[in-house]
């Protein structure tokens, strides 16, 4: 188990120089939120770092972008919406994806603050 440990920090260390992470990868918080979506297999869904379109839209780059949503409503992904998105998975579904597909998860205070801090940087 250790081991398996190892190597998928010495892939994401990998991935984050080859994709020119090094800015966030600084960031202990950035590697713990990469953790937690190994955890919550986000990336199953979501393309992380790039801008591939998967079950989900990619999360690279979105902060400060404006999303169109099922509804036709139009927010700007600051952190409220990323939290709210990440909370009430299904309210914030972007346009041109399925709604009511993402997985319900309990999140803490203190992983919802990582994993909007690490979407962030993504």
């Amino acid at each position: 188990m250790i081991a398996k440990d190892k190597i998928k920090k010495y892939i994401i260390f990998c991935i984050l120089i080859s994709t020119n992470y090094i800015k966030a990868q600084e960031s202990p918080e950035f590697e713990i939120g990469l953790e937690l979506m190994d955890k919550y297999s986000c990336s199953l869904c979501h393309s992380l770092f790039d801008k591939r379109r998967l079950v989900g839209p990619s999360l690279k780059g979105i902060y400060k972008t404006n999303r169109k949503l099922t509804n036709n409503e139009v927010k700007v992904a600051d952190e409220n919406y990323l939290k709210d998105a990440i909370i009430n998975r299904n309210r914030a579904t972007v346009s041109g994806f399925q709604d009511n597909l993402h997985p319900k998860y309990t999140f803490t205070e203190e992983e919802l603050k990582i994993l909007v801090s690490t979407i962030k940087n993504l």
